[in-house]
């Protein structure tokens, strides 16, 4: 498996992931400029970016682990605030400090490289807690203690030298920068190999930190002064590696969970609407033919025969009723029955006028209204669908097929009835009728006598 450089990381990465660097990479060029005047200013600003950064990181995926979850960057979190606290002692004895002054530039070259232990650890431990949950109080508490004992044995002159006045870096710090630079290896390596856990944008990024990390330790093998030029470079690449720790742990703890709850806001709205549409169909049809339910029915016919009755119009209502349906429920089961419901209401739907409307009056029960329709044409309507009705092979189960037939009763306003309660009433009176005269016929008001 291929690592990529830092180049190669940069060069891959998004637009988005690009504009990352504009900040870093500005305030990095101001810094370098401060440099050329006062390096110990330098260091001092360089120091306390990477302080501030590590810090709001810790606290930024502190407070938000409760709704992220990612145990990952929580890990890093606990580790990175004891970073910060060793680089807070690093930058207090830098040499030309005047809180210590009597310090040398042992102690700063001992504390950076034991912070670098610190984070290579880190770094190296971390994947494996990329989907596992651990206990953040104890983690912290841990990496608590290791930064406490590093600087104790520095305090107490038990820690090896890494830089003596007069000579540079000891063999140990050298040395040590390259373990380092090995265990950060090996990091990036296992990181990669967890890629399938990690977002592709935050892999990148941690990827690019731990590389300018490598870099940084390289550039801190050189240098003869802690004020020299291989020790600048290594300070700008550690400034823009914290930089991208931070960007990547902003990103996931806080602009992806934003963005993420933004997307489900939208899709909650989304399926509200489709919900509300959803009511407002079951509110008007019938949910299993898909026909007009009785309410809806009522109210347009109640509008049907206001128009009527204003523009002098006939209106015409007949009620179907199947026969002998509860002996396919009873002997097939309310399985086929819905199957049969389905199928008659297809025929009633598929025969009817476009201004014409049918629904399921209630259980075997339908109704069809026919604006401007005398009696001579709906009777004529109602016995057709009787007839294809009867007609009609229904299929319910592999090749068997059942047939069923109708009785239907017709009523015309305002020849018959003068309200919608007495149309309704004339045209089940009538189809009652037709049951009466041996069923599967059509009567009409007036032939039901």
């Amino acid at each position: 498996m291929t690592i990529p450089t830092s180049d190669a990381v940069s060069a891959g990465l998004p637009s988005s992931i690009k504009r990352s660097w504009i900040l870093p990479i500005a305030l990095a060029i101001l810094l370098i400029a401060i440099s050329f005047h006062n390096y110990l200013l330098f260091h001092t600003l360089v120091e306390i970016f990477g302080v501030v950064v590590a810090a709001l990181a810790t606290v930024v995926v502190w407070q938000t682990y409760t709704f992220s979850r990612n145990h990952y960057l929580m890990y890093l979190g606990c580790g990175y605030i004891w970073i910060a606290a060793l680089a807070i002692a690093h930058t207090v004895v830098y040499k030309g400090m005047a809180i210590y002054p009597d310090a040398g530039p042992n102690y700063p070259t001992q504390f950076w490289i034991a912070n670098r232990y610190l984070e290579a650890f880190l770094l190296l431990s971390a994947p494996f807690f990329i989907n596992r949950s651990f206990n953040r109080y104890a983690a912290i508490s841990l990496f608590g203690l290791v930064a406490v004992t590093l600087f104790i044995l520095i305090v107490l002159g038990k820690f090896p030298d890494a830089y003596i006045e007069g000579q540079g870096l000891t063999p140990f710090k050298v040395a040590s920068e390259y373990v380092v630079n090995t265990l950060l290896f090996v990091a990036i390596v296992y990181l990669w190999k967890s890629r399938a856990l990690i977002d592709t944008r935050i892999l990148k990024l941690l990827t690019a930190s731990i590389a300018l990390t490598i870099c940084a330790g390289f550039s801190f093998t050189f240098y003869v002064s802690v004020y020299g030029l291989s020790n600048l470079v290594g300070h700008i690449f550690a400034l823009l590696s914290f930089w991208l720790i931070f960007e990547a742990i902003i990103s996931t703890t806080l602009k992806e969970p934003v963005r993420v709850m933004s997307h489900n806001l939208l899709n909650e709205i989304e399926e509200r609407k489709q919900v509300e549409t959803e009511l407002k169909y079951l509110a008007t049809h019938d949910p299993l033919t898909g026909l007009y339910n009785r309410k809806v029915m009522e109210q347009r016919i109640t509008g049907e025969i206001l128009r009527a009755a204003r523009y002098n119009h006939v209106l015409s209502v007949f009620m179907l009723d199947l026969d002998h349906f509860k002996r396919i429920n009873d002997t097939y089961g309310h399985k086929v029955g819905d199957i049969v419901l389905c199928k008659i209401a297809s025929i009633l739907e598929s025969s009817i006028r476009k201004t014409d409307y049918v629904a399921r009056y209630g259980g075997e029960e339908f109704a069809v209204v026919l604006p401007e329709t005398p009696l001579s044409e709906a009777e004529e309507l109602a016995e057709r669908l009787r007839s294809q009705i009867a007609d009609q092979a229904i299929s319910i189960t592999g090749d068997q097929e059942i047939n069923i037939t109708a009785s239907v009763g017709i009523a015309t306003f305002p020849e018959n009835a003068q309200t919608w309660d007495e149309l309704l009433e004339a045209a089940d009176k009538a189809m009652y009728s037709a049951k009466e005269n041996g069923r599967n016929c059509v009567q009409t008001v007036n032939s039901a006598g």
